[in-house]
């Protein structure tokens, strides 16, 4: 059987897996049903392998294989196949020359890193260009920079980079040999040391796993599992709520408090009360700052906070607080406030922890790598527990 028959095979069964009604070969229109399925044929030169049409139009388009090319189309437009000629697609290789300019910012560089002449990389990306209906790079004499289009376009292109090179990692590794990238979004933890030591455990026995680390807020990762652009995430929250979400709790938890100056007036405490932050210059996590657990520690001191700075990454308002600006609520063990870094950092009082999740999308169907960590911190959840 071919690779291209077998990535057919695949992406079918994935795509069925997320879908309660079957297939079908009548042409879809507007339903009440969350989602719909279709199979159509195209010219004989490229395979449709099928249509998903959802309420919400960020997620209906077309997943095509075109010369071992994994291609999505957005078709939010589209409520019936009647009369619809097929549109352009774009290739995974046009979308690695346009990340490669991207990269070195140069079409010279970019075609000396893909072992081409320019010309006909810049015609693949004028042609690009022209297929999406937008400039994507603005030329300059010293080189070239990503428009506000290209910008949004290089994160959809990423994914669909990163995706193809999954399916080929997952089709060609067998049981025995298992490869492939593992993407993990997370939240800033000192719990990502526990999923640290499981990976290099995983390592002894499948070499051939790699690992992408993405980082940002609980709002970033569960747009990342939701777009399919990470395998797993790790929230800190008090609750995985998402009935489309799978989950194992780490057992740790990390400890609320305040980063500070060390020479600020606060780090003579040795733990800090809702009373003691009224009216301080206060840096906050952005999700927390619109309601969590967190500002329900706050109680009635609530409307009297003043909140000079929200944040998504504790290192960068720590750099904020290292320089007098004000005091940045975080999690312990992010930030390093050893002897001579600066900074300190006091628990609040009353005592809040935060607990953790790893969690990841059930709707989407895990590579055998991903199978093989979620597996290995499975065991090592169930070790700590007995």
């Amino acid at each position: 059987m071919s690779a291209q028959i077998r990535i057919a095979f695949w992406l079918i069964l994935c795509i069925m897996q997320c879908i309660s009604l079957p297939a079908s070969t009548a042409s879809p229109a507007r339903r009440r049903s969350r989602y719909s399925f279709s199979s159509i044929a195209f010219p004989s030169h490229s395979l449709i392998v099928g249509m998903l049409l959802a309420q919400n139009k960020r997620y209906r388009g077309v997943i095509r294989i075109s010369n071992s090319y994994l291609i999505y189309e957005d078709i939010s437009n589209w409520y019936t196949f009647s009369d619809q000629k097929e549109r352009g697609i774009v290739d995974i290789r046009t979308m690695q020359y346009f990340l490669a300019i991207a990269q070195e910012g140069s079409f010279k560089k970019a075609a000396e890193h893909l072992h081409m002449t320019q010309p006909p990389l810049s015609r693949q990306i004028q042609d690009l260009e022209t297929e999406l209906g937008v400039t994507l790079f603005d030329r300059g004499r010293k080189g070239v920079t990503l428009t506000e289009a290209g910008m949004r376009f290089m994160e959809r292109a990423q994914e669909a980079v990163d995706l193809m090179g999954q399916i080929k990692s997952d089709m060609t590794s067998s049981d025995s040999d298992i490869s492939g990238e593992v993407r993990i979004a997370c939240g800033e933890s000192d719990a990502v040391a526990f999923l640290a030591k499981v990976a290099e455990e995983l390592r002894a026995s499948h070499l051939g796993i790699t690992y992408r680390l993405l980082s940002g807020d609980g709002e970033f990762v569960t747009d990342k599992l939701d777009r399919g652009a990470a395998d797993i995430g790790l929230l800190v929250t008090s609750s995985i709520n998402n009935a489309d979400y799978g989950f194992m709790e780490i057992p740790a938890k990390d400890t609320w408090g305040v980063l500070m100056a060390d020479n600020a007036a606060l780090a003579k405490l040795s733990h800090i009360t809702p009373d003691n932050l009224v009216g301080e210059p206060l840096l906050l996590p952005y999700r927390a700052s619109m309601g969590s657990d967190l500002m329900t520690w706050f109680k009635d001191k609530r409307e009297s906070l003043n909140v000079v700075a929200t944040y998504d990454l504790a290192y960068n308002a720590s750099r904020f607080a290292k320089e007098g600006f004000g005091y940045v609520v975080a999690l312990d063990g992010i930030v390093d406030t050893t002897e001579g870094s600066g900074l300190t950092f006091r628990p609040l009082a009353p005592h809040l922890e935060a607990c953790l999740f790893l969690v990841w999308n059930r709707r989407r169907r895990p590579t055998r790598a991903v199978e093989a960590f979620l597996e290995a911190m499975r065991a090592a959840i169930e070790g700590v527990a007995r």
